[in-house]
């Protein structure tokens, strides 16, 4: 049972440093691009979005994108 509880509390704290380095890498975008954007119009994928950001956000956002998608693909082959 501890075990159980340790691996959820990394698991918590791999996403939040993930949705934290995110947020951040947003404040590295160049002026006219939008902060956060519901519109389909302005996502691209993640290998497109160089010309987004000054020199650190884009290597920030890939860093938030690819720590996100490890602990959600950790958690799906937990629960299944």
């Amino acid at each position: 049972m501890p075990r159980e509880k340790i691996i959820i509390l990394i698991q918590l704290l791999l996403l939040g440093t993930g949705l934290i380095l995110g947020i951040v890498a947003r404040f590295f975008r160049l002026e006219g691009e939008p902060f956060a954007s519901f519109n389909p119009k302005h996502w691209k994928p993640v290998w497109r979005m160089k010309d987004r950001y000054r020199p650190p956000g884009y290597g920030l956002s890939l860093i938030s994108t690819f720590v996100i998608v490890i602990v959600a693909v950790w958690l799906l082959i937990r629960i299944i």
